[in-house]
């Protein structure tokens, strides 16, 4: 089993964009999209999963190999095995992004992805190429726990999507019982440069 969501998300995305640039247009007369922009987000978002296919099988094969010579349990791969993964990738993704705004090393690789003109979906597709084998490291926790490669992309994919939506000006608030719940992050401090 290959839970490769964000492949799978491919035709959301696309109907979500699409219908991110029509509610832009209808409400806001196209101010908040970029043509070209949105073509150069997707074009680096299309090199970031190519690029991806190399360095994600480089990682998980150290994955793989962490998991089955170090691990200190043996987890079951439950719902709430997934669950607990969830939590602690996205609790890790958030240093991992923190870090890409604080450290140099980081905000080199990450920069790509705020140098957009327009704050819309098409940005969150705007990735780095490199990031993943800078900000891997931080990720080796997982697989000494004991949670399995399958269950470790099961989550990543989930994260991943979940940020995906964060990317829109369409959406201006969440409900609030949401809005409070996401307070739990700490804030990012300081400026977003280094």
């Amino acid at each position: 089993m290959n839970p490769n969501y964000i492949l799978w998300a491919i035709p959301i995305f696309l109907v979500t964009i699409l219908a991110e640039l029509i509610h832009n247009q209808i409400k806001k007369g196209g101010r908040d999209f970029n043509f070209e922009d949105s073509i150069t987000n997707l074009n680096i978002g299309i090199g970031s999963q190519a690029m991806g296919a190399l360095t994600k099988a480089l990682l998980l094969m150290v994955y793989a190999w962490v998991y089955d010579n170090f691990r200190v349990l043996s987890l079951e791969a439950t719902w709430y095995d997934l669950l607990l993964c969830i939590v602690l990738f996205d609790y890790i993704f958030y240093w991992a992004h923190r870090w890409g705004h604080e450290w140099n090393i980081f905000w080199g690789a990450h920069i790509v992805h705020h140098q957009s003109e327009e704050y819309n979906l098409t940005v969150a597709l705007r990735q780095s190429w490199f990031h993943n084998l800078i900000a891997f490291p931080l990720f080796l926790p997982i697989p000494l726990i004991g949670f399995d490669p399958v269950t470790f992309m099961a989550a990543a994919g989930i994260v991943t999507l979940y940020q995906y939506w964060f990317h829109t000006k369409a959406i201006d608030r969440m409900p609030k019982w949401f809005e409070n719940s996401s307070s739990i992050h700490p804030p990012i401090i300081g400026s977003i440069m280094p």
